[in-house]
């Protein structure tokens, strides 16, 4: 592993204030649940598995994900032109 990687695991569906609190990162890497609905073609099957609601619901935790992983990541200085 390298040094400057810090590899941390967390539940990002709840807030992760402790990783803000120590400085955040310069970048965060999410591995979001998807809903599968994309290979269809190759597994049909698994139109069976998914009910109505469920790419709704799929969304709303993907959104909280994403805005919970953001909230660690450090924000961008720019440097101002002379």
């Amino acid at each position: 592993m390298l040094p400057e990687i810090e590899c941390v695991a967390r539940d990002a569906t709840r807030p992760i204030p402790d990783l803000a609190e120590r400085g955040g990162f310069d970048r965060v890497l999410v591995d979001a649940p998807c809903s599968g609905l994309g290979t269809l073609r190759r597994n049909p099957d698994a139109r069976w598995r998914v009910r109505e609601g469920d790419p709704a619901r799929l969304a709303e935790v993907q959104q909280a994900i994403l805005c919970n992983a953001a909230s660690v990541v450090r924000p961008v200085m720019t440097m101002s032109a002379p």
